[in-house]
């Protein structure tokens, strides 16, 4: 339990020193919005359109954040290896 808590702490601390936080915030703003939009557009079913926007903007943002962390840390060409195939 000590490592974990190890990990958590300079996660965390490295996420508060990137301003990852401050880029997923900004992040889920847009989303929300691009969400809200899409069910303004759509006529009937707006539920359906309003989640699947937000869903699928939602895993590219997360793929791009994990790209975007990930190189720091030197594995930015097995992560694009992974998303491309």
């Amino acid at each position: 339990m000590k490592a974990f808590a190890s990990i958590a702490r300079f996660t965390l601390l490295e996420a508060w020193r990137t301003r990852i936080w401050l880029l997923a915030l900004i992040a889920l703003g847009a989303l929300l919005l691009l969400g809200e939009f899409a069910a303004g557009l759509a006529i009937t079913d707006s539920a359906s359109y309003r989640s699947g926007i937000y869903a699928a903007l939602a895993r590219l943002v997360c793929v791009l954040m994990t790209m975007r962390a990930s190189y720091r840390s030197g594995i930015y060409a097995a992560l694009a290896r992974l998303v491309c195939v």
